[in-house]
């Protein structure tokens, strides 16, 4: 009989007030462990079993949980599918909650972007801007690898770096404006309205989700403006994202895809946690940002928007934002995490 293939379990975080960048970037290392064969499941609540099943290409096999960032249930799961991998990503979880987890046969990786914690892991994932190792000393175990940097960030293929031509000087003829899956205080639908009238001009390509706060109101102006469309539940945002010029979004996961190809972004910092990644890339020229929150929102967001229209800004913008990630992330720990569980 042959041997069984090396399976993973994942169990991200997630739900509407999380969001969905937890579950997306761990379908994206899934899809690159499935390329070397091996057999991947999620644990996860219904919300993120409906959000697989709407954005992942071939939908995983699900183990359904109440909710996510529980232990015993998450032990539950490993006692019935005895992985070889488990994959945690969720800031809920310390060293305190995984230890239990731990045995035998089972090596257990973390996704992380905060360093804020101690971990209990054999290898540790975070592709922070400007994250390094050494912000792992003493919250790690010492044996435990740690992969830092947008090198590793998990994207999907279709983001792998082509080479796309640098923006040309002339007039920006497309904008490309997502928030991700959670649309924090109808934001997408805020930023349309505060840069439609300054850009009547330029077609705006607005990815969200089908059911964000923000997907009526965009419908109803659209449905008047043939220069606004609306693209619900989207399996195509590479290919939108390389059609523009610009893009607007949330200072989250989706940072690296912009990077990865090269397309000069106003990032909005939406969540407290986005605010140190953001200030620093901002400060090195790879995207402008600014707060969601705070006086005059709609001023800042069109003044930006305006510098971002800028050819030399655009440039520069393409430049540095290539420098920081290649779109490869995803192969390179699928391929450390093959090692580990074959070592």
């Amino acid at each position: 009989m042959a041997d069984r293939p090396l399976q993973a379990l994942f169990a991200p975080a997630a739900g509407p007030a999380i969001g969905g960048g937890h579950l997306m970037r761990d379908l994206a290392l899934a899809q690159a462990l499935e390329a070397y064969g091996l057999s991947c499941t999620f644990a996860t609540p219904p919300w993120g079993e409906r959000l697989l099943q709407r954005f992942a290409v071939s939908p995983p096999s699900i183990h359904p949980l109440a909710r996510s960032g529980e232990p015993k249930a998450i032990a539950a799961v490993l006692g019935a599918l005895a992985p070889d991998l488990l994959v945690l990503d969720d800031y809920s979880l310390a060293a305190a909650d995984i230890a239990p987890l731990m045995h035998p046969g089972l090596r257990i990786a973390v996704i992380d972007d905060l360093a804020n914690r101690d971990y209990a892991c054999d290898l540790l994932v975070d592709p922070g801007y400007g994250r390094c190792g050494g912000d792992y000393v003493g919250r790690a175990p010492s044996t435990c690898e740690v992969l830092t940097g947008p090198s590793y960030a998990l994207l999907r293929p279709e983001f792998e770096r082509l080479e796309t031509p640098a923006p040309d000087a002339g007039p920006v003829r497309r904008a490309f404006v997502s928030f991700g899956l959670s649309d924090v205080g109808a934001i997408a639908a805020r930023a349309v309205e505060a840069l439609r009238p300054r850009a009547p001009h330029v077609r705006f390509d607005v990815a969200l989700a089908s059911d964000a706060e923000s997907l009526p109101r965009l419908q109803a102006l659209a449905a008047a403006d043939p220069g606004l469309v609306v693209h619900p539940d989207s399996r195509g945002v590479a290919a939108l994202m390389r059609a523009a010029d610009v893009a607007v979004g949330a200072g989250g996961s989706a940072t690296w895809e912009r990077c990865a190809l090269g397309l000069p972004t106003l990032a909005v910092i939406v969540a407290d946690n986005q605010r140190p990644m953001v200030h620093g890339m901002a400060e090195a020229g790879v995207l402008l940002g600014i707060e969601m929150a705070g006086v005059d929102f709609d001023g800042r967001l069109a003044r930006a928007f305006d510098r971002l229209c800028r050819p030399e800004v655009r440039a520069s913008l393409h430049i540095a934002a290539r420098s920081v990630c290649d779109g490869r992330g995803a192969s390179r720990v699928a391929e450390a995490l093959l090692r580990l569980i074959r070592c």
